[in-house]
């Protein structure tokens, strides 16, 4: 998961980050936060250029959450695929 956010004694890293997928679920479900899975529609899932986004995010990762912000999933899981945080 990409995403800006602040540091807080339920979140442990400040700035644009990275933070794999399941482990971003269990920091989210021990924040007693709600996260809501919106898929891109079919056309723009087919215009989404993955390789541009990441080379973009590479560009601000570390940044304070004041300069920059974006939230995308780069650790999808399989279609089908179970994402309740329970």
């Amino acid at each position: 998961m990409c995403e800006s956010t602040t540091k807080a004694a339920h979140w442990p890293v400040n700035g644009v980050q990275k933070t794999p997928y399941r482990t971003w679920l269990a920091q989210v479900k021990a924040a007693g936060q709600n996260a809501v899975h919106a898929p891109l529609t079919p056309e723009a899932r087919k215009n989404f250029n993955e390789t541009a986004a990441m080379e973009w995010f590479n560009t601000v990762e570390g940044l304070s959450q004041k300069h920059a912000s974006m939230h995308t999933d780069t650790h999808r899981p399989r279609a089908g695929e179970d994402r309740t945080v329970r």
